[in-house]
């Protein structure tokens, strides 16, 4: 389970941990972590090659999974960057069975856009003076900051460029409040990928302030619906 980054995963953290739960108690094995230089990983937001880490991260995790229960596939669960950063690592591998992405960031500089206008609307203004989010200083966004180095490494990122599907079978979970646009599903079918795409409800309340989330249980629902729909298949 790939998080979201900054103020997102404190959001999202207690349905995570729901999820993560769930899937557990269906017979599916879980496991969650933090990136480097996040939550309770070593280093910090400041150390070089910072996307490079959290890619490693991931594999790092995707191992330990393995060698802990014995599998030789894994799918990957990605919210928002974590999608993103989850399908960079399976790009990089071939024991990944399915991915699902949940509200995905597929544009890097689209997503510092974000990170950069929720600073300027927080407590707390963000330093860059950014053009894309992108300034000679920090990114400080809802109190979560970034180096230049990292957002430009981000800005670099565009899924709908790969040329290879991150996995045979991707499962995107659309937010419910906004439209989704088509084009990286698109490119994922274009790339032979079988592609499901859903929307349930509850991302809003996901994704609230940390004190007024609500478990999304139709999306934990959903998810493992299509996970053991995969298993049925013999796909898993």
């Amino acid at each position: 389970i790939c998080n979201p980054f900054g103020f997102e995963e404190v959001c999202a953290h207690r349905s995570l941990r729901h999820l993560a739960q769930a899937a557990a108690e269906a017979g599916i094995p879980a496991l969650r972590f933090d990136y480097a230089g996040c939550g309770n990983a070593e280093g910090d937001e400041f150390a070089p090659d910072l996307v490079g880490r959290w890619t490693q991260s991931v594999h790092a995790a995707i191992d330990h999974l393995e060698r802990a229960t014995g599998l030789t596939q894994v799918c990957l669960l990605g919210v928002r960057l974590g999608a993103l950063l989850a399908t960079l690592a399976a790009l990089e591998r071939d024991d990944i069975a399915g991915l699902v992405a949940l509200a995905p960031v597929v544009r890097g500089r689209a997503y510092l856009r974000e990170l950069t206008m929720l600073g300027e609307t927080g407590a707390a203004p963000a330093v860059a003076e950014a053009t894309d989010g992108v300034g000679d200083g920090l990114i400080e966004s809802a109190g979560f900051v970034m180096t230049r180095a990292t957002g430009a490494a981000l800005a670099a990122i565009d899924l709908r460029g790969i040329d290879r599907p991150p996995a045979p079978r991707v499962l995107i979970v659309e937010r419910d409040d906004l439209p989704a646009p088509p084009d990286w599903p698109a490119t994922l079918e274009r790339l032979g990928a079988d592609v499901t795409r859903a929307r349930w409800s509850g991302y809003a309340g996901m994704m609230a302030d940390p004190q007024r989330t609500v478990v999304p249980e139709a999306i934990i629902g959903g998810v493992l619906g299509q996970l053991q729909a995969w298993q049925d298949a013999g796909a898993l």
